[in-house]
Order: structure tokens, then sequence, then C-alpha cells
């Protein structure tokens, strides 16, 4: 028998359940909690690092930046963000009257892309100290980091948004591509000072907390014609460890960790590198280089490999069976017999997403600073630039500043800076996106920066 189903939102072509319809939306529904709930507790507004004069946070992005004292310290310095270059939260969700938000994609058209990034970061760089000599510097530190990505295609919100009916004898690709991990960092670092130039180096032992990622994303969906078949032809496969407890397509949970120091010196070891290189081309200017991130960690703690390969059709379920069952039409069962998967113990490495950053500074009649930077983060999901500009007002007690920030699918991002100075102390706060902390579900990036060092 065949079935078209028609409601408000959707059109779904499909055997003969009613319930059946709902299945996409609920696995957009997943996406869109691992994206906005999963990642966001986990790449930033760099520009104001460079912006707030010689101090320590600027070895986050550059490992040979100069530091102004003998005596550096830094502590609790944060920086959380959440980047898209698709759709925006009001642009995929909406709020009933009991002030929920649930999936109705709207006024999405216009904003996406083939394939869709959502990423976040979450870095506390806990405590950094720098210990400056004529020539050389030292560098230590320890730092938790949560960073996720994950990309959608436009075939898998396009069935969110219309149903399925628009699509009948189509082959959609749906399978979306996830990159999470959580882990503690303990760095030793060095600068050697060599006329204009200074070199930095920063040595990362990495301990892994959590991890997941898609090791193969291949998800074909198909709606037949005939009997409004739904067939599927997969190759997906995601490794994990401490992260996805995954029993079928309809039992499976997230374990996403906050700031925890488990593992540490223990199960899941890594190592990493970031490499700087500064030059000093005249009293006020100068420009940097640096590859940050250049390392692996080992999963070997709860290692899991998650497997769904083959050609499937889901033929519907038969509601004449259920008339006399008492116990109800049971879809969850259908559907996980419909995708079966399996998961197997494994240990597996992973690399780390990589950020690459260009940058010059030219500071004016000591009181005005100009900065300009390139970032390129190289992600195993999707790759992103970002080009920022900035421009510090110095006084004795404060400094003050603007900044312009490009991103992928996104040109006008304003931010603000500001620095408080109280000899030794100084404590900063900042962000890319002023618009963000009034209207954050309609933005594209917002993020946030804060903390405090001593310079002695």
């Amino acid at each position: 028998m065949k079935l078209r189903i028609q409601n408000e939102y959707h059109t779904w072509s499909i055997c003969t359940s009613t319930k059946v319809h709902k299945f996409f939306s609920i696995f957009f529904v997943v996406i869109l909690v691992f994206s906005f709930g999963f990642i966001p507790k986990t790449k930033g507004q760099d520009i104001s690092l460079l912006s707030l004069g010689s101090n320590l946070r600027q070895t986050y992005i550059n490992p040979a930046a100069s530091l102004p004292k003998k005596w550096n310290i830094s502590l609790m310095n944060t920086q959380v963000e959440l980047l898209t270059d698709g759709p925006t939260i009001n642009q995929l969700t909406s709020v009933n009257n009991d002030g929920r938000r649930y999936i109705h994609p709207t006024n999405w058209q216009n904003h996406v892309n083939p394939e869709n990034l959502i990423s976040g970061n979450f870095q506390l760089n806990t405590i950094d100290i720098g210990f400056k000599t004529d020539k050389w510097t030292f560098l230590a530190g320890h730092a938790f980091r949560s960073f996720g990505s994950l990309n959608y295609t436009e075939d898998l919100l396009k069935l969110a948004a219309n149903g399925n009916g628009p699509y009948i004898n189509q082959t959609l690709q749906i399978g979306p591509i996830a990159d999470y991990t959580t882990f503690n960092e303990i760095y030793l670092g060095a600068q050697k000072k060599f006329n204009k130039f200074t070199v930095g180096i920063k040595t990362k032992l990495l301990f892994g907390v959590s991890n997941l990622r898609t090791e193969e994303a291949d998800i074909q969906y198909r709606t037949n014609d005939d009997f409004y078949q739904w067939e599927l032809n997969t190759n997906y496969a995601i490794r994990s460890s401490s992260t996805l407890n995954f029993r079928d397509i309809s039992d499976f949970t997230f374990n996403s960790s906050g700031i925890t120091f488990d593992h540490l010196f223990y199960n899941n070891v890594g190592l990493a590198f970031d490499l700087g290189v500064n030059m000093q081309l005249s009293k006020n200017f100068q420009i940097f280089w640096s590859a940050l991130d250049l390392g692996f960690i080992k999963w070997d703690f709860l290692p899991r490999h998650t497997v769904s390969k083959g050609k499937f059709t889901f033929e519907g379920i038969d509601p004449l069976t259920y008339l006399n069952d008492t116990t109800g039409i049971n879809f969850t069962d259908s559907l996980a017999a419909f995708i079966p998967f399996t998961t197997n113990t494994e240990s597996y490495t992973t690399t780390l997403n990589n950020r690459f950053y260009l940058g010059a500074n030219y500071v004016w009649k000591e009181k005005w600073s100009f900065n300009a930077c390139v970032r390129f983060h190289r992600s195993f999901v999707k790759s992103n630039a970002q080009l920022s500009l900035a421009a510090t007002r110095s006084w004795k007690w404060l400094d003050a500043g603007l900044s312009y920030a490009v991103t992928n699918g996104n040109l006008w991002n304003v931010g603000a800076l500001v620095q408080i100075k109280w000899k030794p102390l100084q404590v900063f706060v900042a962000t890319d996106n002023l618009f963000s902390l009034f209207s954050l579900y309609d933005q594209k990036l917002a993020n946030a920066r804060g903390g405090l060092s001593i310079s002695f």
C-alpha cells in the first residue's frame, strides 16, 4: 500500500507507517543537539592576543612572542567560541508556546551550502609561566582543551525541512562528519633570540579525555517510487573513546565531559609541537608566523569502532499485524533492524586539527597599536580561514580597542577588547562579535576570551 503523509512542514512518502516520517527530523535533531549542545562545551578571537601589548598570552598563538618582563605569569585564561558557515540557530529552529526550541528550518534556503560547518572550541589555560633572560626565554604551563566540528549536508537539511516527498527517486547524501576531542596538555617551551629574529617552540605532552571521529561518512538515501520504500547504501564508521555508547540506531548515548583531569599521566597519551618565528623589522613594526598543534593522540581507553556497511531497504511496517497487539507499534525496533551497526573494541590514533598564523603589529606614537592576523584552521571535518584587523588605544591604566573579523560565509563581525592594568596585574576581556551578545541565535560567530596575567 502506498501512503503519502503531508503536514504543515513536511511531505513524506512511505510504505505504511504514519510514524516513519519522523525519522529524519529526529536524525537532524541529533545533529543539532551535537552541534549546539555537545560541541560548544568545547577557534577563537586571536586578534585580541596581539592587540593588548607584549604579554605571555601571545604565546598561545605564537611561541616566539616576546615577553615584557623577567617573570611572567598567566592565570585562568579562558576562551570559548561557536562558529558556523551555514544557517544560524534561528534559521534552523523555532520556539513553541512553552519557550522550547524545536526543529523547524525557515529562511535557510539562501544560507545553506552543499556542506555546512558547525564548530566550537573551549580552552582553559590554568597557569602559564615565562622566564626571560637576555637571549633565552623559557615557558611552561597547563591547559584543558575541548574542540569539536560537525559537517552536515544540504541534502540532510532538505529532508528535515521538506520531508522526502519532493525527492522521490533522487539519491541524497545525508552522512554527517563529526570530530570531537577533549584533552589536557602540559607543555615546556623555549625561545631563542637571533638579532631581529626570535624562534620559539613548545613541546606538549597530551592526555586525552574523550574523542569521537567519523572515519567513513557515506550514507546515500533514496525513496523508491514503487511502494515508497526507503533505500540506504551505507559506508559509515565512527571511532570513539569514552564518548559514544552505541547499541543501535535507536539506543545510543553521548557522554560529553566537562573540565576534568581524567587520564592525566595515563591512558590516551599523545605528543604535539607548536612552532613560531618572530621578526622585528623596525622598532615599531614586527611580523610573525606560527604552526600549532602538530601532533597526535593514541586512544586506548574504552576505544570503540562502530560500523554500518551495506545496502538496506525498509519496506515499512504493517499496522494490521498490531491490531490485536496490546504492546503497540514498536517503530524503533524496526528501524534498528533496518540500519544495523556493529561495534568492536579497537585502539586508534588521531591527529590534531592544526592552526597556522601569519600576523603583523605596528605601534604608532607608543599609544596606538594596529594589528592584522590571518588564521588557517586545518580541520579533519572542514577547514576554514579567518582574517582579523584591530586598532587599540593605550592609556596608563587601560587598553581599549575595536576589531573586525571575516570568516567563511560571514563578512561582518565587529568586536571589542578591554584590558585594565594595575601593575603588575593585567585583566582583560574580548570578543570578535559584539552583536552575538544581544542576538546569539542570529549570528554565525560568537566568542569570548578573558583572563589575567602578572609581569615583574
